[in-house]
């Protein structure tokens, strides 16, 4: 009836089961986070364009949140569309 969550790529009987719970335990992970859903926070926070400034505070709150395990991943982002960051 539920949404079928890619997170529980991390349980028993899933094929790298094992090398995923230790990568995750290498960067802090608890075997009672591991229970967590896991989350990415994608966001294209910077400092240089003011409608971006913010999502830094927002990201982390979402980070903090205890009902998840989350990771933040990174974007680049770019207020001129042929821009590019090196």
């Amino acid at each position: 009836m539920g949404r079928k969550l890619r997170s529980k790529a991390l349980s028993p009987g899933v094929p790298q089961y094992y090398m995923r719970r230790v990568f995750l335990k290498s960067m802090g992970a608890s075997d009672k986070d591991l229970e967590k859903p896991l989350v990415a926070i994608a966001n294209t926070w910077n400092e240089i364009l003011p409608g971006s400034y913010h999502l830094d505070r927002i990201a982390a709150a979402i980070k903090v949140t205890k009902g998840y395990l989350a990771h933040f991943a990174k974007y680049a982002a770019s207020a001129d569309k042929g821009a590019y960051l090196e």
